[in-house]
Formats: structure tokens, C-alpha cells, sequence
């Protein structure tokens, strides 16, 4: 059950950062949209003054279509993402009301150690499991020594014997007191017992591996999010440099091209650019979200 809430609780985070990456990709490409079909309106305004040819209108519109197919894959990328997230949450998709996300509104875990210690691990549900069967194990190992000891009932009874003379009144002397022990052996059980206490041996030695396992797996994810996080912040600092030399690209070329300094084309190849890096950006930001709620499961959920 906690194991089921620790992943329950990881695909809801990220289902609600997966939406929220896809609704600034949303507002980001209707506006990319309006840009070219304002350039569309100039460049055929252009070529009714001569000064393009009806390869560059075309272009522009293609570029226009290509953004406007991208839309609608954001759009049912969307709603499907929603839908998820309604059924993670108990809900039906008709039910569900979230409010338009965005990746600003999560803030992200600063000053993640890169070295986390094991003891934290401890609170995994299947590293927590694994030690119960562990524990029954090693129980089932003193049950069956136990069983191998002889089981030992001290016992007393009283009674009469008969004399010689049946026919003489039964006298005081004729009564008897037996006391002693009733013994079950364990060597008359055809080895069966000792049989009994390998096979616990071997089945707590089959526990203590898988326990081993489970310890060491639980390690491995452990420092598999540190280093991923790590990669991640270099990432999002490489991608947001990126995305602000291509913004600022974009903008000079756009002021260029307006002044007769540069081409529609340049002018169409800057705005891909720089579109292309904001989605890479947002990606980063995704991602590295993602890959705190998966420390936080790593760990068992529990800073």
C-alpha cells in the first residue's frame, strides 16, 4: 500500500507537469501563429509590390501549416494528459478541473546533496518488505530447530494390582503408583526434521539474497536521481543560455528585417530557432522536475 501511494503520488506530479509544459507550449506556438500569419499578410503584400517571389509566400504558409498541425498535436497531447490525471486522481475526465499550469508555478528542490545517506533508503516499502520476509525466515529457521529437541510429558497414574489370591479382600497393599516420563523422540521421524531445518536454512538464505538485492537496487536508483539531477541542472543552465542567444537573435533580425537589413527567410529561420529552444528549455524544466518526485520515491518518500 505505501509502495502503491509513493507511485501514485509520482505519476500525479508529473502528469501535472506534463500539463503544464504542454500549456505554455500551447500559448507559445498560438503566438508563434500569430506572428507568421502577420508575416504571411506582408510578405504577400511584398509580392503584389514585386518585391518577393511566390516561392518566399509559400514558404511562409507552409511554415504557418507546420504550426498549425504542431497546435493540434499540443492540443491532444493536452487533453489526454488531463484525462490521465483525472484517473489518477479518482476521478472521471468529465470531473476533473485543474487550472492552466504552468512550470513557473512549481519550484523545484534546491541544494539536492549529491551524496544522500543509505539510512534514508531504509524507509523503501520494498526494502521494508523485504526485511519482514527476512525476519519470518530466520523465525522459521528456530521453528524448526525447535522441532528437532525431544518433547518430554512427565506422567503419574494410580491403579490396583491382583495377588496370587483373587479371591482375598484387596488390601492396602495392593495399590500402585507409577511415575515417569511419556518421551516423543525426534529420531523415529525418518529424518524428516533435519530435512525440515535445511530446507529453512536454504529458504532464509534465498531471503538474505533478495534482501541483499532489493538494498543495493535501492542504492543504485538512489545515485541513478543524483546523477540525473546533477545532469539536469547543467542542462537547464546550457538550455536557457541557448534559448536567450536565440530570443535575442530573433529580435535583432525581426527589427533587420522590418528596416531592409535582412530577409524574410532569415527572418522565418530566427523565429524556428528560437521556438525550438523555448520547447527545449521547457523540457529541461520538465525533466528535472520529473526527476525530484523520482528521488523523492527512491527514497521512500520521506526527506
Amino acid at each position: 500500500l505505501q509502495g502503491a501511494k509513493l507511485t501514485l503520488s509520482r505519476n500525479v506530479a508529473n502528469s501535472a507537469f506534463q500539463l503544464a509544459m504542454l500549456n505554455e507550449q500551447l500559448k507559445t506556438t498560438k503566438a508563434i501563429i500569430q506572428a507568421q500569419k502577420e508575416l504571411v499578410n506582408i510578405a504577400q503584400k511584398q509580392h503584389l509590390l514585386g518585391g518577393i517571389n511566390q516561392i518566399d509566400v509559400n514558404t511562409i504558409k507552409n511554415s504557418l501549416s507546420q504550426e498549425q498541425i504542431n497546435i493540434t498535436n499540443i492540443q491532444k497531447n493536452r487533453e489526454a494528459t488531463l484525462n490521465q490525471l483525472a484517473v489518477y486522481l479518482g476521478k472521471n475526465p468529465s470531473e476533473i478541473s485543474v487550472p492552466d499550469l504552468t512550470l513557473n508555478a512549481f519550484s523545484t528542490v534546491r541544494d539536492i546533496p549529491l551524496v544522500v545517506p543509505s539510512r534514508l533508503v531504509h524507509q523503501r516499502p520494498d526494502i521494508l518488505a523485504s526485511e519482514a520476509l527476512l525476519h519470518q525466515a530466520s523465525a522459521e529457521v528456530g521453528l524448526a530447530t525447535a522441532n528437532m529437541y525431544p518433547d518430554i510429558n512427565l506422567t503419574g497414574s494410580v491403579g490396583r494390582i491382583a495377588t496370587q489370591n483373587t479371591w482375598q479382600k484387596i488390601n492396602g497393599q495392593s495399590w500402585v503408583w507409577t511415575v515417569g516420563p511419556g518421551i516423543d523422540l525426534p529420531i523415529f521421524h525418518g529424518g524428516s526434521l533435519t530435512a525440515e531445518k535445511k530446507a529453512a536454512i536454504a529458504a532464509f538464505n534465498v531471503a538474505l539474497a533478495n534482501y541483499k538485492q532489493t538494498v543495493l537496487q535501492a542504492l543504485q536508483n538512489v545515485a541513478d536521481c543524483l546523477t540525473a539531477l546533477d545532469l539536469d541542472d547543467k542542462n537547464l543552465t546550457e538550455q536557457s543560455a541557448i534559448y536567450q542567444k536565440t530570443h535575442a537573435n530573433y529580435v535583432t533580425t525581426r527589427q533587420q528585417y522590418y528596416l531592409g537589413g535582412a530577409s524574410l527567410q532569415q527572418l522565418l529561420n530566427a523565429q524556428i530557432e528560437e521556438n525550438q529552444a523555448l520547447i527545449a528549455l521547457l523540457q529541461a524544466k520538465s525533466l528535472k522536475l520529473s526527476d525530484t518526485v523520482a528521488l523523492f520515491q527512491a527514497i521512500g518518500g520521506q526527506w
